[in-house]
């Protein structure tokens, strides 16, 4: 006998008939709910995965290259001074002379 709605026909009341619909159809909407979370748990693993595979963390290398950008600022003024300071040395030296 063919079944509507995956229900296969009943002798029953109406009330009984409303009631396995209602049933099924929460069957299959726990069914859904539990599909969902487990691909969506599945998808999460899988980005955390590919995440620390690639081992870029874009917030830590920001910070990394805050760090390096100071440090060679600061480098480079650094060799700024020693440069006139040399020069001065020159100067003097050949004034001197």
């Amino acid at each position: 006998m063919p079944r509507a709605g995956g229900l296969g026909a009943t002798a029953g009341s109406f009330t009984d008939y409303a009631a396995s619909i209602v049933a099924n159809i929460a069957s299959k909407a726990t069914q859904a709910s539990s599909t969902y979370t487990a691909k969506q748990t599945a998808q999460s693993t899988y980005a955390n995965s590919l995440s620390s595979q690639s081992g870029v963390n874009i917030d830590e290398e920001t910070a990394n290259l805050s760090t390096l950008q100071n440090k060679y600022s600061a480098a480079s003024e650094l060799i700024q001074a020693i440069n006139s300071m040399f020069s001065s040395l020159i100067t003097a030296l050949q004034s001197a002379g």
